[in-house]
């Protein structure tokens, strides 16, 4: 096993490599590559970070590990009741995960996006059905306010879609549809996202009765405006599932095609 060292170093020497090809490079098109923010293995899974409503009262159980083909899947069960003491006090129903922002001899490591227009996810979704629709994905920055989120619901199949269970997808979301949130609420100011410098990217799976739309807007449902809530439903409790076999950042054409 590498030492925490050797891996400060890599990733220094990581920096220093990716800042001498932004110079040297003289590509038409810079972006024209795919540009890998993670890919969950063996090895890397202690550089993720997992959090259920079971750190404040919940219940709900979740795991970030990879299956048996070597393929990151995140995982467990949803619950919405919470412990005696807690109820009234906090909401559960909701699990998630995420890289961790790892320090380097050049500062904390982060990700350039700004010559992207997409985030690529290749995801598979499994569990129960009902937990499909969601799912979010979550972009930090280096900003000053660290519970700052981007986000963006993961437009996965329709539930009644059994057929798309356990089949592996790229879903294209452009980074210009994020929308700001803090500690779970959408932001009533919305700021551009500082794209040069993302800390970290992950994924959430939220069982409360109603979502902001703001944070689920997908063009094939024509939603419009940022201060919509729709109601999803009672809520939703069960065994949800999500594989993640690679998260990058792609140049698209196309503005708008999840």
């Amino acid at each position: 096993m590498a030492s925490p060292w050797k891996a400060y170093w890599d990733r220094s020497l990581a920096v220093l490599r990716t800042n001498s090809s932004k110079v040297l490079r003289a590509e038409a098109d810079p972006a024209a590559r795919p540009h890998l923010i993670y890919a969950i293995t063996q090895q890397n899974l202690k550089d993720f970070a997992t959090g259920s409503d079971k750190d404040i009262g919940g219940q709900t159980e979740c795991t970030l590990d990879v299956d048996e083909h070597g393929d990151g899947r995140f995982w467990g069960e949803l619950r919405r009741e919470v412990r005696g003491e807690w109820r009234g006090k906090v909401r559960g129903g909701y699990a998630g995960f995420r890289n961790k922002a790892l320090p380097s001899l050049f500062g904390t490591l982060h990700h350039d996006l700004s010559l992207y227009t997409h985030l690529a996810l290749t995801v598979r979704p499994s569990g129960e059905p009902q937990t499909w629709r969601h799912w979010f994905v979550n972009i930090q920055t280096d900003g000053p306010v660290r519970s700052d989120l981007f986000q963006h619901r993961l437009p996965l199949p329709s539930p009644s879609n059994t057929s798309a269970a356990n089949k592996w997808q790229t879903i294209h979301i452009p980074l210009s549809s994020f929308v700001l949130t803090n500690s779970g609420a959408l932001s009533e100011t919305q700021i551009t996202m500082l794209r040069n410098k993302i800390r970290t990217v992950g994924f959430s799976i939220l069982g409360s009765e109603r979502v902001q739309e703001s944070v689920a807007t997908t063009v094939e449902e024509g939603l419009e405006g940022a201060d919509v809530a729709r109601d999803l439903g009672p809520g939703i409790e069960g065994k949800f599932e999500l594989g993640i076999r690679k998260v990058e950042a792609v140049r698209r054409e196309e503005e708008e095609d999840l």
